[in-house]
């Protein structure tokens, strides 16, 4: 299995700057990453909120040596909390402000999946969205050639429709290891979410992870229960 280095950045509103890295993150695996950072005096191996505690963050950014699905923040009962923009260590890859300050208690935690270039590790697409009650979901699944892929919850394993059913998403963020259409014929270059009845009631554009960082989208969309998400993918 494939491994790479990930770390992720926060900006308090006390001026402090919190740092998490681990040098050998296993792509397609789900981990928490704990404070860390080469050169830097810190004390290593503590998880956010503990190593955070009684800071509120304002801003995040998380930084992949190869590709990433997602990075974000769970509450002491498990629950996601914030998505946290990512990006891979080329470009331009500024620190961006989070949907809304979070303090930090004992028990949060940062996870993280990461995901080799080309995307053979599975899952390498993810979606995370932000409502507008605060509440945070994110989604993933894998993109394979010439297919239609349904999206699934990483907490409960079901459709959008039926996490977020009656919620709004006012925020979404995407991204993907592949290129949806490389194939230039059967792919297509967006994440769809589509109705019961059939229609598209919004699409999100996506971020391929290499070399680009994932900026989070305003689409406001209600989902109802029978909603669903895909991806389609065509790579020659």
């Amino acid at each position: 299995m494939t491994t790479q280095s990930v770390n992720v950045f926060f900006q308090t509103q006390s001026g402090k700057a919190i740092s998490l890295n681990d040098e050998s993150v296993t792509d397609g695996t789900a981990q928490e990453l704990q404070s860390g950072g080469n050169g830097l005096n810190l004390v290593s191996g503590v998880s956010l909120g503990q190593f955070a505690e009684g800071e509120v963050l304002t801003h995040g950014l998380g930084v992949f040596s190869d590709s990433g699905v997602y990075a974000y923040i769970l509450d002491p009962n498990g629950k996601i909390i914030m998505p946290i923009s990512i990006c891979s260590d080329q470009g331009p890859n500024p620190i961006l402000p989070l949907c809304r300050p979070i303090r930090m208690v004992t028990g949060m935690t940062c996870q993280v999946l990461s995901v080799d270039t080309g995307g053979a590790s599975n899952p390498n697409t993810g979606v995370g969205f932000y409502c507008t009650d605060g509440s945070v979901e994110y989604f993933t699944a894998q993109a394979t050639n010439n297919s239609t892929v349904q999206f699934t919850s990483v907490q409960t394993g079901q459709s959008i429709g039926q996490t977020l059913s009656g919620k709004v998403i006012m925020k979404g963020f995407v991204n993907t290891a592949v290129l949806l259409d490389a194939g230039e014929s059967a792919g297509f270059m967006g994440i769809p979410i589509l109705s019961s009845e059939g229609y598209t009631k919004a699409i999100y554009g996506p971020t391929y992870a290499v070399g680009n960082q994932t900026l989070p989208q305003v689409f406001p969309v209600r989902v109802m229960q029978n909603d669903t998400m895909q991806v389609t993918y065509d790579a020659s």
